[in-house]
């Protein structure tokens, strides 16, 4: 490899479902909020009580910003969809 293991993990797109506050906080800051998707929600809750949305949405560390790209800009932007208002 030309490079460590944990540079290549900017490259890649993670589902949110980790069931630890403290696995998705070490996610965002080693691979960046840009690369985490809400991917598992409905219709199951992926055993997170109230569902993944609710989880991202009242997650502290986490901006509003942040939050949004998670929850839909960056499907958005993986599956190449314009928003229209």
């Amino acid at each position: 490899m030309k490079r460590r293991p944990a540079e290549y993990l900017r490259q890649m797109h993670y589902d949110c479902l980790v069931h630890d506050d403290d696995s998705l906080e070490l996610l965002a800051k080693r691979a960046g909020t840009d690369r985490i998707m809400l991917g598992t929600d409905f219709p199951a809750s992926g055993g997170i009580l109230g569902g993944a949305v609710n989880w991202i949405k009242k997650f502290d560390p986490f901006s509003e910003e942040d939050k949004n790209k998670i929850l839909m800009k960056n499907a958005e932007r993986f599956l190449n969809l314009k928003k229209t208002d």
